[in-house]
């Protein structure tokens, strides 16, 4: 009979063991994975621009003139983050090729009209 005792607390060791190491792996990746939760990608703010110019802004509005919260790609801190910006990152445009070009570019790859 002691044999059947000594293997029951042995395994509840184990398992507790093995819960354990899951526990902590667990909370290493969530806590690396949630550093970067607050910004937005390139293609998320592409996205959320592009609903915001076309549904809410009907395609009247520039694309530098559509704020896009929680984007910031350079991490300076800085407002200005637009969906101007999130095209010249997604596409590679020049930052100051000539606003009327890359904007209208902007719009139509958000599908505006030309």
């Amino acid at each position: 009979m002691a044999k059947g005792i000594s293997l029951s607390i042995e395994t509840t060791v184990i398992l507790l063991l093995a819960v354990l190491v899951f526990a902590t792996i667990g909370f290493l990746f969530s806590s690396n994975l949630s550093k970067g939760s607050n910004t937005l990608t390139v293609e998320k703010a592409f996205s959320d621009g592009c609903n915001q110019l076309f549904y809410i802004h009907k395609c009247g509005t520039a694309p530098s003139g559509i704020t896009l919260a929680n984007f910031d790609p350079d991490s300076d801190g800085t407002d200005g983050n637009t969906l101007a910006r999130a095209c010249e990152l997604k596409f590679g445009w020049a930052r100051h090729a000539g606003e009327g070009t890359s904007a209208s570019d902007c719009k139509q790859a958000c599908g505006c009209p030309p």
